[in-house]
C-alpha cells in the first residue's frame, strides 16, 4: 500500500478551519433575510442530514472530521454521507441543495445549520476530481498532506479510479487513516450499484455559519431526508424570530 507519511503540521491538527479569505468567507454567518435574497428560490430540494463530526466549543462550532471540506476556497463532500450521495447518479447531482446541521447533542438540544450548498459538480472517483479541480485547491484538500483532507491523490491517471492501491495513501494522522478506514472513501464496499459522487459546492451558492444562529424547527432522522428548500427557508425563518 504504499509508506503512510507524516502530516503537514498545521495551527492545530484537530480542527478543520472556517474559511479566513475568498469568496466563502463573505457568505458567513448569514442572516436569514439576505440568505433568502441570495438564494434562487425555485422549487428545488434540499438533503438535510446532521454532521457529526461538528462541535462546539468556546462560542463557535468546529468540524473535527474531513467531510464536508472547507478548504480551497470550495465546499467539497467526499468522506462523509457515502449512502446519500450513492442515491443518485453522478449526472443527477449538479442542481441539488445540500444543508448539514449539528446534532441536538451538542448544542443547546437543537440542530442549528451548519453549510448550505448548491451542489455545481460531481465526480465519479477521487481520480476524476483530483484532476478536475485547480492545483491549489487539491493542495488545500490532499489527505496526503493534511490530518482532515478530504481529497485523494491518483498515482496515475490511468490508475483504476476505485482501487486504493492505486492512490497515494493518506498521512499517518488523517482521521481516516485508522484500519485503513479510508479504503471505503475509494470503493464505497456498501454501495447499491453505484459508487457515491463527490460533490463540489458552487462558490457562488454556497454558505457557512460558525456559531448557533438558525436553528432547525424540528428533529433530523439519523440519516437524511429530503425537503423543499424554499419550505425549509421559510421554517427556519419562523423559528428564529422571522
Amino acid at each position: 500500500m504504499g509508506t503512510i507519511a507524516s502530516c503537514a503540521k498545521r495551527e492545530s491538527d484537530e480542527i478543520q478551519p472556517f474559511p479566513q479569505m475568498g469568496r466563502l468567507i463573505d457568505a458567513l454567518n448569514l442572516g436569514l433575510p439576505t440568505l433568502k435574497k441570495r438564494v434562487p428560490l425555485q422549487s428545488a430540494n434540499a438533503y438535510c442530514y446532521i454532521v457529526k463530526t461538528i462541535e462546539y466549543r468556546a462560542d463557535r462550532f468546529i468540524q473535527t472530521g474531513s467531510g464536508p471540506n472547507f478548504q480551497g476556497g470550495i465546499i467539497t463532500l467526499c468522506t462523509c454521507k457515502h449512502q446519500m450521495r450513492s442515491r443518485r447518479a453522478v449526472e443527477s447531482w449538479p442542481g441539488q441543495w445540500i444543508a448539514g446541521f449539528t446534532s441536538r447533542a451538542g448544542v443547546f438540544g437543537q440542530h442549528y445549520l451548519v453549510y448550505l450548498m448548491r451542489v455545481s459538480e460531481a465526480c465519479a472517483s477521487h481520480q476524476e476530481l483530483w484532476y478536475a479541480v485547480p492545483a491549489k485547491v487539491r493542495q488545500a484538500k490532499a489527505a496526503h498532506l493534511h490530518p482532515l483532507g478530504d481529497l485523494y491523490q491518483p498515482k496515475s491517471p490511468s490508475g483504476d479510479p476505485h482501487d486504493p492501491l492505486d492512490y497515494v495513501p493518506p498521512c499517518a494522522d488523517h482521521n481516516h487513516a485508522q484500519n485503513d478506514d479510508w479504503h471505503n472513501d475509494i470503493d464505497y464496499k456498501k454501495r447499491r450499484g453505484r459508487q457515491p459522487p463527490l460533490l463540489v459546492g458552487d462558490s457562488r451558492l454556497s454558505f457557512l455559519w460558525d456559531t448557533p444562529a438558525l436553528r432547525l424547527p424540528w428533529e433530523l432522522p439519523r440519516d437524511y431526508t429530503e425537503r423543499n428548500l424554499p419550505h425549509l427557508l421559510d421554517q427556519l425563518e419562523a423559528a428564529n424570530g422571522g
